[in-house]
């Protein structure tokens, strides 16, 4: 419920889905095909971020967006790319920093200390989308 913060409608979002840090012989491509099957439906989708906290790895904004351009560049259907707008999340309750803009910008952006969502916006109702402009990457 937490996501509620950006402004966004709750019940816009479809299936979420979890990007997870890629290890030998391992590179799941399951949050891709959820975002398109989300984006068909016009839902919005959350990407939970992959915590190895045994090695104190957490994954940032940034690395899963370097994943889904990596499954883009591989797959070409047009889903994720540089120009997708997506909302960047860290320590939503807490300390938050929320950000929205394209995920050029969003790479760009250092979110901090975890954790950290990323959130891949379907079409945006106009509340949505004057809600989200309160955090845009300037």
């Amino acid at each position: 419920v937490a996501v509620g913060e950006t402004g966004m409608q709750i019940y816009k979002f479809g299936k979420t889905t979890s990007i997870v840090f890629p290890e030998k012989n391992y590179f799941p491509e399951s949050p891709y095909d959820a975002l398109r099957n989300n984006l068909k439906m016009n839902l919005h989708t959350l990407c939970l971020l992959d915590v190895k906290y045994d090695e104190s790895r957490y994954m940032t904004v940034n690395n899963g967006i370097e994943i889904l351009l990596q499954i883009e560049k591989k797959r070409a259907a047009g889903i994720f790319t540089e120009k997708t707008l997506c909302v960047g999340c860290a320590r939503l309750g807490g300390e938050e920093e929320i950000k929205y803009g394209t995920a050029k910008e969003l790479m760009r952006h250092d979110f901090g200390a975890p954790p950290q969502v990323l959130i891949v916006p379907a079409k945006l109702h106009f509340v949505e989308e004057e809600a989200l402009l309160r955090y845009k990457i300037q």
